[in-house]
């Protein structure tokens, strides 16, 4: 019987070390970006440019919770200095507002996963 071994694969990089992470120096690109303040948006790096994606901004309300859910889409090409707006969140097709969700860049597209759209669901349990 003949086997064949698996093939050769480098480990995988483990990433920054904490003395790297220590020395970095964090800089404002920007004291006015375009788009709302907001939590729960994620950013990733497509071929060079920053794409902001989605978020959440609290309303200002006494209702607990209230708050303003996107699905827009903004890139820079400068490394955050400038951005411009790419989608604004109602085109058709358009992945429903969210927050807190994952996002990844894959070739030249991104792949938006899961989040909270803070949408209410029937609990079939809790029915009157």
């Amino acid at each position: 019987m003949v086997t064949e071994a698996p093939p050769a694969t480098d480990p995988p990089d483990p990433g920054s070390t904490a003395e790297e992470l220590d020395a970095y120096i964090w800089a404002e690109r920007t004291d006015s970006a375009p788009w709302s303040a907001r939590a729960g948006q994620r950013v990733v790096d497509l071929d060079g440019r920053l794409v902001l994606l989605g978020g959440r901004t609290p309303n200002q309300s006494t209702i607990p919770g209230g708050r303003q859910i996107s699905a827009d889409v903004w890139e820079s090409n400068d490394g955050g200095a400038t951005w411009d707006s790419l989608l604004s969140g109602d085109e058709p097709g358009m992945w429903a507002p969210r927050a807190y969700f994952q996002a990844v860049a894959k070739d030249d597209a991104v792949v938006v996963l899961g989040g909270q759209d803070y949408g209410l669901e029937e609990n079939l349990f809790c029915a009157p």
